[in-house]
């Protein structure tokens, strides 16, 4: 399927590399668990902000502190995207050892 024109190539968002239509699953499943970690990412910015931003506000708490909250919130939210590239995740899903990559990502 990674043969196909190179007309298809460029218009397609995603090109399958191999014949192995198996691995389209896998695909998925990593699509759909960027989604949820996407999703509770921005969750969890909109609650911290929604709780820090009137504390500061209102000056219960000092900017150090904000400030200090803020970096551990976006370390917070970093960590949570990393989760992907655990175990069962991007790289155990998408590049197992030998195989030739499930998928290309054609943007310009």
């Amino acid at each position: 399927m990674g043969g196909g024109t190179d007309l298809a190539h460029i218009s397609a968002d995603v090109v399958l590399l191999g014949d192995d239509l198996a691995r389209l699953s896998s695909v998925f499943d990593t699509a759909r668990a960027t989604l949820r970690i996407i999703h509770q990412n921005l969750a969890w910015a909109a609650a911290y902000n929604a709780v820090a931003i009137p504390l500061a506000v209102a000056g219960w708490i000092t900017p150090l502190v904000a400030g200090i909250g803020m970096a551990a919130s976006s370390l917070l939210v970093v960590a949570n995207a990393l989760r992907l590239l655990g175990a069962g995740g991007l790289s155990s899903s998408l590049a197992r050892r030998g195989d030739p990559p499930a998928l290309a990502l054609t943007r310009e």
